[in-house]
């Protein structure tokens, strides 16, 4: 995991820095090694410390050393530490990461048993996806009803419409499938799974012009926005011949 690799790194630079700090005593290495397995210590590694005596030589004065003069010897420790892999702690954490709790009313083990709920859980992100689109407060915020009946009437043609927009979306998305190009949305971005949102979007740009009993279509995107149509299963002609009583 990434994870685990970073904080080796971090691990490897913090004893790197450590061992190249000289202690007067042993006594002051062993301390720093405590306290270096103190940090550390809920890392996913198995931390060893030892030290080392080193004779480390020097001047009385900084600069060239006179002819003959000897240099001065002292004995100083260094704290080093080891670093292994534990990997019955990673198991564990993997283990941790890869298990959450689902709740459910749906008491019935033998028709829902584990791996259906978890199917079902995992299937609900289109669900919300949906509903994100409708919380928005610029479709919500400017809707303003008093009486009960009617905020539940709203209600039910939102998600009404949100049903009509997402079969939209399956719909366009298995044609594509047979397709070999992708369809081309506005931006000329360049898309396999379109939103319901985009779709919309893209329907945005025709406009039916009447005069009289006549009808005509005209597109501002380009021959795109009538490819989608055809996707969804449709064509220009649900524009042009509505069903009888549509406006």
């Amino acid at each position: 995991m990434k994870k685990w690799a970073k904080q080796r790194e971090v691990l490897e630079k913090a004893a790197k820095d450590l061992s190249r700090r000289p202690f007067a005593c042993e006594a002051d290495a062993r301390k720093a090694i405590e306290l270096f397995l103190r940090e550390y210590r809920h890392q996913p590694f198995i931390l060893k410390g030892t030290v080392d005596e080193e004779i480390a030589s020097s001047y009385a004065r900084p600069g060239r050393p006179k002819k003959g003069e000897q240099p001065l010897n002292t004995v100083v420790y260094h704290a080093h530490i080891q670093i292994e892999e534990d990997r019955e702690a990673m198991a564990h954490e993997k283990d941790l990461a890869s298990t959450f709790v689902l709740i459910t009313n749906l008491m019935d083990t033998k028709a829902y048993p584990d791996r259906e709920v978890l199917k079902e859980y995992k299937e609900q992100n289109a669900v919300e996806r949906q509903f994100r689109f409708l919380k928005q407060p610029v479709l919500l915020g400017p809707i303003f009803l008093k009486n009960k009946n009617r905020v539940e009437a709203m209600s039910f043609v939102f998600q009404l419409a949100l049903l009509v927009a997402a079969y939209l979306e399956y719909r366009v998305r298995k044609s594509l499938e047979q397709e070999e190009s992708p369809l081309i949305l506005p931006g000329k971005r360049k898309s396999t799974n379109p939103t319901a949102r985009a779709l919309l979007e893209m329907f945005d740009y025709l406009l039916v012009v009447k005069q009289g009993s006549d009808r005509a279509l005209i597109n501002y995107q380009g021959p795109e926005v009538i490819r989608a149509l055809e996707l969804a299963g449709f064509g220009k002609e649900i524009y042009l011949f509505p069903p009888r009583g549509g406006g």
